[in-house]
């Protein structure tokens, strides 16, 4: 046992070697650092595949054993060469075996087995103690999350679950944590939150925070990070562990980096609370087995720079690029290659972001929730499903169907006969029986969730389509359960050639089936489908705009309005719902941007001006308010915009961005109007900046009219400036006379 075991350890050190050092010098290639999953593939690799090699060596004499013959007793004096051995005397003539003689053993081979047996014997309890340790820690830390209070923060528990259904996992439970100062994913599935989380960052950074832990939870981290501290507790002597054990950390940060900055705003969002987030780190780490947003001595700065700055190349131009080092990479293959067949290491991937999980010819779906488990899986290629898509009519091969919820398990199974027909087998917790009626009410629900999963979206619309027209359809989506399906079956509709524009009718139910989506980013596609492909009018516009405004996701709001912002209908109504949706979003970089697609247009009406200049007013941050309003300055016609654009900009609590704005509408103006002037002043009421003050009024003296009651306001508001910055006011007006 104790030979086995030091062979099993020499064997792991040799392997884990050289899978850790080309993983290392792999990295290192321009193809593989630019992509941050095969970089984890590759470590992933790397860190267990020699625990599977050592483990397949060691076993593999055991499983090809042969019987040997019966042995029989030779010289003790063995000559080199060929050497004739002869079996055991039987009746039968006697048979003869040519066999090799083995070479002569080195003489220090025995001194090596003594020092592997020492060094296992040294190996195994300390890796026992680690692993006894790890355990204690994991069970601490379930201790102590236990302990911690739940938030209260209602906005964040909605977000959290708008994340959850993104990610399509279960959703965490939200703690606050007093006890450790990163936001992290602890065993078990919640996620505990700092007070400065609340207390320091706005909605954007709160957003981006809770996005990044629930990428951890999308990916399994807590899970992979347990058995990697595993492996590193187990595999002490193999100091190489540790680097991978770190890498791995850093590439599974980044890797929830760039699923939780899935826009420009959200990543500087995400920067910013990562700089706050350093701010709070002092030396107390967060637990090794929780996956924590941030460690003092992470590469936070690092993280930063790449929210910030870095754009990484797509596929496509990396296969485009014409300075790919080619021959590094066949080199890089073949070496891979040569220690993959030799060691037979086993590759350890994350799943792939799909519904569908296919390894050969096999197709399997499945859902976990509280209310229950279910299962289904197509081997030897996808069943056939009757029009209505409740009953399996063909199988080239064996369907699965499998549930488990409130304690009764249920299973189906589906084989084809060898006349073409279907051999059917139902069971209820593990004993076949006859199908009753919660058995059909069971089965129709199972298969029309095969079907949902397995029609392809073009198939069915154009099916249904066919069949009925778009009533047909509309049936359809009201039925169905999947909100993947029921966008994708809309997308499929629309694009179809016969499909021209739908009627008022069609139109309200399509917009009603996609209000009752719950899924944000299906509910954006669907919306963005049915502006690209039919001529919205007011009363559809309005539904749409209600529907958008009940949208949990401020990037998937702000993407329906850029869109819409083309055919946005001029009527009241419909401009002061998309108003309300704008007044809705809670990212300020989102509302400026609604704004700015609706400036964008290149005569935008009155009314849309007016819209925009009081959708502003919303907007919190400075610096986006200032640009939304400048977007509107080319477009500003009337007295009345002018006062409301400097009612708006009276607004803005930064000097700075205050006169940026009131000087962009004035410069716009050959000359402006007395009202428009006198509303200007009225905006620098309460500056507080005598520079910027200065600056707004030279520039106004510049461009309106010679009127006594403007003058005499004029001069009232630069009379509390300094005296420097007075005469420079008064100087300005030498224009005028």
């Amino acid at each position: 046992m104790l030979e086995s075991l030091a062979s099993w350890h020499v064997n792991y050190l040799l392997h884990s070697t050289v899978l850790l050092i080309a993983a290392w010098m792999l990295e290192r290639t321009r193809l593989v650092r630019r992509h941050t999953a095969w970089r984890e593939a590759l470590w992933r690799t790397a860190l267990l595949g020699g625990l599977c090699t050592a483990s397949w060596q060691l076993a593999w004499p055991h499983l090809h054993a042969r019987p040997e013959p019966t042995p029989m007793v030779i010289s003790a004096a063995v000559l080199p060469g060929p050497a004739v051995i002869a079996e055991p005397a039987t009746k039968a003539a006697p048979r003869l075996q040519v066999v090799t003689a083995p070479a002569q053993p080195l003489e220090s081979s025995a001194d090596w087995r003594s020092v592997a047996s020492v060094l296992t014997v040294l190996w195994l309890p300390l890796a026992v103690v680690g692993l006894v340790l790890l355990g204690l820690r994991w069970l601490l830390l379930r201790v102590q999350v236990a302990r911690l209070p739940a938030h209260t923060d209602t906005r964040l528990q909605s977000l959290a679950q708008q994340l959850a259904r993104r990610a399509e996992v279960r959703a965490p439970q939200l703690l606050l944590s007093r006890r450790w100062q990163s936001p992290l994913v602890a065993p078990g599935g919640s996620i505990c939150l700092p007070e400065w989380v609340t207390s320091r960052l706005d909605e954007a950074q709160r957003e981006a925070v809770l996005a990044h832990e629930v990428a951890h939870l999308r990916r399994r981290d807590p899970a992979w990070r347990l058995l990697t501290q595993a492996i590193v507790a187990l595999a002490w002597m193999q100091p190489l562990n540790r680097l991978a054990a770190r890498r791995l950390d850093t590439l599974a940060e980044l890797a929830c980096d760039a699923w939780a900055a899935r826009s420009e705003e959200l990543g500087r969002a995400l920067a910013e609370s990562l700089y706050v987030c350093a701010s709070q780190l002092t030396r107390k780490r967060a637990p090794r087995l929780a996956a924590a947003m941030g460690q003092p001595r992470s590469a936070l700065v690092a993280r930063i720079q790449t929210l910030l700055e870095s754009k990484p190349m797509s596929d496509e131009q990396a296969v485009n690029s014409r300075r790919l080092p080619w021959r590094r990479m066949l080199l890089a293959a073949l070496l891979i290659g040569g220690v993959a067949a030799a060691l037979a290491p086993a590759f350890v991937l994350d799943e792939m972001d799909l519904g569908w999980h296919w390894s050969g010819d096999t197709h399997v779906v499945a859902s976990r929730s509280p209310s229950g488990d279910w299962r289904i899986q197509s081997r030897g290629g996808r069943p056939e499903f009757n029009e209505d898509e409740d009953e399996i009519v063909k199988v080239s091969g064996v369907v699965t169907l499998t549930e488990d919820a409130k304690g009764v398990k249920r299973a189906a199974e589906y084989t084809p006969a060898p006349d073409g027909n279907i051999t059917f087998m139902y069971s209820v917790n593990g004993k076949e029986q006859a199908l009753d009626e919660a058995g059909r009410a069971w089965l129709k629900i199972m298969v029309q969730r095969a079907a949902d999963a397995m029609v392809p979206p073009e198939q069915r619309a154009s099916r249904l389509y066919a069949k009925g027209g778009v009533p047909n359809v509309i049936a359809w989506l009201a039925k169905s359960s999947s909100d993947y399906q029921r966008r994708a079956v809309i997308q499929a509709l629309l694009q179809l050639p016969e499909v021209g524009p739908l009627n008022t009718e069609q139109l309200r139910a399509l917009l009603g089936s996609v209000e009752k989506m719950g899924g944000d980013f299906d509910r954006r596609e669907s919306y963005v489908a049915l502006i690209e492909h039919q001529l919205l009018g007011a009363e559809q516009q309005q539904n749409l705009l209600a529907g958008v405004a009940s949208m949990g996701s401020d990037f998937d709001r702000r993407t329906v309005l850029e869109h819409l912002s083309s055919t946005l209908v001029s009527t009241p109504e419909v401009l002061k719902a998309w108003e309300s949706v704008v007044a809705r979003i809670g990212s300020d970089f989102d509302r400026r941007t609604s704004i700015e697609s609706l400036m964008k247009l290149d005569n935008p009406t009155p009314a849309q001006v007016d819209a925009a200049i009081a959708a502003s007013v919303h907007i919190g941050s400075d610096f986006d308010h200032r640009s939304a309003l400048i977007a509107s300055v080319p477009h500003l016609v009337s007295d009345a915009q002018i006062n409301a654009y400097a009612q708006s900009a009276g607004r803005i609590s930064g000097d700075f961005d205050r006169r940026e704005s009131l000087v962009a509408v004035i410069e716009r103006q050959s000359q402006i109007s007395k009202a428009g002037a006198m509303a200007v002043i009225a905006a620098l009421s309460n500056m507080g900046s005598s520079f910027d003050t200065t600056q707004v009024l030279v520039s106004l003296a510049g461009h309106m009219p010679n009127d006594a009651e403007l003058l005499n306001a004029y001069r009232a508001r630069a009379r509390g400036l300094p005296d420097h910055e007075r005469g420079q006011v008064e100087k300005a007006l030498d224009r005028l006379s």
